[in-house]
Order: C-alpha cells, then sequence, then structure tokens
C-alpha cells in the first residue's frame, strides 16, 4: 500500500475556506456531482469552457472526504500532464508529473498526474495508488475498450471511490465503448453537458469562430497516370476527393499558398489591436509542417514556431508560444485537444486528417475566450472577438464522413463577394463588424444580470511543503 499523507497531522487540522468564482455551468456542475450517488460522473463541456477548473474544484471538495485518497489525473499527452500538474498547483494542489511506479510518491505529494499510454503499460502500478481515491479522466475518450489504454484504465481505477471523466468530444472515430461511461442506446449519457452554442449565448465563456471557406480548381496526376481536374464542389469518390485534398494542401500549387496568406494577412490586421494575437498552422506531417514554416518564414517574412512530437523540446516551444509574442505555430498533433493557448485566433486546417472529433478538437484550440470589450454573443462579428478557421470549401471532409462544419454553430451567414483571386470565402469577421468597440453603432440590448458568476466555499488543503491559497 501506498502511504498517504492525507494521515499526517497537517492534514487533520481545520483550516479557514478559500471562495473560487465559478461561472454558472461550473457551479451547475459541481452541484450535480455532489448529489450523485455514483462512483462515476462524466461532464462534457464545450472547449474553452474550463473543464479543468471545474474538475481541480471538485477534487478540493472530495479529497478531504476520503479516508486518505490519493488525487490521480489521466492526460492524453505528456505537455497536457506538466499543463494539469501546473493547474492544480494554483489549487494548492501538489502532484508528482514524472512519477513511475519504482519511485513511490513523496510524502508531500497529493496525488500523481500521468498519461493514457503510461496506464496502459503499467495498469497494474496505478490500482495501490487509487485504491480508495479520486481519479480524473481527461478527455475519456481516449481510453476505448478492447484497446490497450482503455483495459488499462478499467483495471487500473476500479478500486478507487469517485471517477471523474472530462470531454469536449464524448465519441471514438472507432465507435468502441469507453470506460466507466453510461450508455444508452449506443448513445454516452454525460451527467452534465455545456455545448459551444449555449456556452455562446451565456458570453464570455467562448469567442464566435468563423469559417471561411476556399474554394479553387485543383489539378493533379492520378497513380494510374491519368490527368485530374476538379473544384471542391464537384462530386468525387472518396478516393478522388482524398486526391483532390492531397493536392490542395502540396505547396507544390497555388491553393494552400494563397490561404496561408490570406490568414496572416488577418492575423496581422488582428495584430493591430491585439499584439498577442496568434496563428495555428495544422499540417499533415512534420515534412508538411516544415514547409509550411518555410513558406511564412520566405514568403512573409515571419519565423513560426514548430512543434512536432519528434521534438523532445516541443513542449517547451508550445509553453514558451503561448506566452509569448510569436505571431505562428505550426504543427501536427501537438497543439489539439487540451492544450491551452488562449491567444490564438487564427487556424489554418492544413492537414488530410478528417474525422469530426479532430476537426472539433481543432477548432477548440481558437474559441478560447480571453476577455476584455464587454459581452460578445452569437451575433457579434467584430474581428477584435472573433476567431476565424480557415479550410477547404465546402468543408474539411473527405466524401463520406457524413458530417460538415455546416452544423457546428456560427455567429452569421452572411456571403461575401468573390475575391480578385477567384476564392469564395465565406462568412468573415474582418468585413462585418457590428461590435460597439468599433465605429459602427450597436442598437442597446437586454440589461445583463447583475452577476453572470457565483462564488463556491471549497475546503483549504496543505501539505508539509508548502500551503497555497485558491486562485482562479
Amino acid at each position: 500500500m501506498f502511504a498517504s499523507s492525507f494521515d499526517t497531522p497537517e492534514w487533520r487540522v481545520l483550516m479557514a475556506p478559500s471562495t473560487l468564482r465559478l461561472r454558472p455551468w461550473q457551479r451547475r456542475a459541481l452541484d450535480c456531482y455532489e448529489q450523485s450517488q455514483r462512483p462515476d460522473f462524466l461532464a462534457v463541456a464545450t472547449p474553452g469552457a474550463g473543464k479543468t477548473t471545474f474538475a481541480l474544484t471538485a477534487a478540493r471538495v472530495t479529497l478531504p472526504q476520503l479516508d486518505g485518497g490519493r488525487l490521480v489525473i489521466v492526460a492524453p499527452t505528456r505537455h497536457l500532464k506538466e499543463q494539469w500538474a501546473e493547474a492544480a498547483e494554483r489549487f494548492g494542489l501538489m502532484l508528482e508529473s514524472d512519477w513511475s511506479p519504482a519511485d513511490g510518491l513523496p510524502q508531500d505529494m497529493h496525488g500523481v498526474v500521468t498519461t493514457y499510454q503510461q496506464v496502459g503499460t503499467s495498469a497494474k502500478a496505478f490500482v495501490d495508488l487509487a485504491r480508495g481515491g479520486f481519479v480524473i479522466l481527461d478527455e475519456i475518450h481516449h481510453a476505448g475498450d478492447e484497446r490497450s489504454w482503455g483495459e488499462g484504465v478499467r483495471q487500473a481505477f476500479t478500486p478507487a471511490a469517485r471517477r471523474l471523466a472530462l470531454s469536449g468530444t464524448p465519441f471514438r472515430s472507432d465507435t468502441r465503448a469507453i470506460p466507466f461511461v453510461l450508455y444508452e442506446a449506443d448513445q454516452v449519457v454525460p451527467d452534465i453537458e455545456y455545448g459551444y452554442g449555449e456556452a455562446l449565448a451565456d458570453g464570455r465563456v467562448v469567442r464566435p469562430v468563423f469559417f471561411p471557406r476556399f474554394g479553387g480548381q485543383m489539378e493533379w496526376m492520378a497513380p494510374d497516370g491519368s490527368q485530374v481536374s476538379a473544384s471542391f464542389e464537384d462530386p468525387l469518390t472518396r478516393t478522388l476527393a482524398n486526391q483532390r485534398l492531397r493536392a490542395a494542401l502540396s505547396l507544390d500549387g497555388d491553393w494552400l499558398p494563397s490561404v496561408v496568406g490570406h490568414a496572416n494577412a488577418q492575423l496581422m490586421k488582428l495584430r493591430q489591436q491585439h499584439p498577442d494575437a496568434g496563428g495555428l498552422v495544422i499540417a499533415m506531417d512534420q515534412e508538411h509542417a516544415q514547409q509550411i514554416a518555410s513558406l511564412l518564414r520566405n514568403r512573409h517574412g515571419v519565423t513560426p514556431t514548430i512543434a512536432v512530437s519528434d521534438d523532445p523540446d516541443a513542449s517547451e516551444k508550445i509553453a514558451r508560444f503561448a506566452a509569448g509574442m510569436t505571431p505562428w505555430i505550426v504543427a501536427v498533433r501537438m497543439v489539439s485537444e487540451g492544450v491551452d493557448i488562449p491567444r490564438l485566433r487564427v487556424g489554418v486546417y492544413a492537414t488530410t486528417t478528417t474525422t469530426e472529433l479532430f476537426f472539433r478538437q481543432a477548432v477548440g484550440r481558437i474559441v478560447r475566450w480571453t476577455g476584455g470589450g464587454g459581452r460578445v454573443g452569437r451575433s457579434c462579428s467584430c474581428p477584435t472577438m472573433c476567431g476565424s478557421v480557415i479550410g477547404p470549401a465546402p468543408s474539411p471532409r473527405s466524401a463520406d464522413t457524413g458530417w460538415s462544419v455546416d452544423r457546428m454553430p456560427k455567429p452569421t451567414s452572411t456571403r461575401l463577394p468573390r475575391t480578385r483571386d477567384s476564392i469564395d470565402s465565406g462568412p468573415s469577421p474582418m468585413n462585418n463588424c457590428r461590435c460597439s468597440r468599433c465605429c459602427r453603432p450597436r442598437r442597446p440590448t437586454r440589461r445583463r444580470r447583475a452577476s453572470s458568476t457565483r462564488t463556491t466555499t471549497v475546503p483549504t488543503i496543505s501539505t508539509t511543503r508548502r500551503a497555497a491559497t485558491m486562485s482562479d
């Protein structure tokens, strides 16, 4: 068994409570969690809504109720593991992010933060650590039954007293079941759900996102040697549609360089008012990422950050970009779900990954609210407030994926005329501003409620090493 710092005298001392200001949905979620009698609780919330704050508040409420139980947080990637450890420390929770079964756990730590990969390969080592404790499963859709990660998660954390699962996209591309999640008629049943449309209507939670979509005529040589030409509007078989997408994303053609140029111009315009605004390009692979970085450097005079999985310093580079002023970051999959870079405002979806799950997670990097300028709701299209994700027209999908970006909530459906490059653009916040921060007047709106947040009191937790107060 693992020794627990909860058994030390410091844990027995009654301390003054700390307060945390929660968003209304977080308050509702916390109430539902505290009232739930089941050991498992699933919170589904749109990216950027504040799942981390809710989960760590739940941890602060739960841990003192457990008899010496530890906290275990499981994240999809190493970068997110470090991000969780930093966030937990701000809540007074000290987590070991480099834990291994051979090292044991220091007495001054409340628990560990790990990855699904480590749990999948060392499930038995987590059984005693999690026994009677509290487990947070971030982006739970990564754990699927009949896969090593899912089997490891179930084996490792069944002995836990409470399990809190989080997700913005509670489904898997392979449709396999997710451990510790309730299903009805093959559909996930969350305990609390907070969607993008609801968050947009609430204001000050997420920003509106526009989807300018660029068409054009693509020409390419098929594997059989035939010459093929098609636009994005032309119906094609799945094979030809995938070939068309690869042709568009090749830097040997004109489509992607034109899109990157448009995105860079849009970002530079945003940076006139918000100097720290950043852009993200999601590339097909590492070679493609390097080529796009060269394009930005040679044609537009911008030296981007490159974050690829083979780079051991990738997480550090992402952290420096998030805290810095560099205009662009180019990545393959390193900057996707859960990665917190609130200053991202423009995205270029230049990848052949066309699943709805990946696309929604990519868009989630752009929606994060950074504050300032008053309430922004579904009808606002201010360039200083909105984000945009640029991709192929009519939507970034292959011929048979069965979903479309058109199903996602949008602030407006205005169509703009063709540009001089004969590129068909969708709704753009750069040409349709009605926000009170800009030059155009805005009709008065209803008076807002006195406060959009509520406070909750949680027990203060200390360790033998340090004490930290609750912060926002």
